[in-house]
């Protein structure tokens, strides 16, 4: 799974958020948060498993000095 992409539609859904605050619209930055975060942790994800490929030892992400 690719990171970019996530990352992206995480990027877009903060512009959101804050002019749904500038508009005075908090249910809409809420929701908007909600998706935010469903796209990070899909980001996250695909981190991780590219870490755990490259070092699959049980620290995983942690290990990072040897990834580069």
């Amino acid at each position: 799974m690719d990171y970019a992409e996530p990352l992206i539609r995480a990027e877009q859904k903060v512009k959101q958020i804050y002019q749904a605050c500038i508009e005075k619209r908090p249910c809409d930055a809420m929701e908007l948060c909600l998706e935010a975060i469903v796209e990070l942790r899909a980001a996250y994800s695909a981190i991780h498993d590219d870490v755990e490929r490259k070092d699959p030892n049980p620290v995983g992400i942690w290990n990072l000095k040897d990834l580069a």
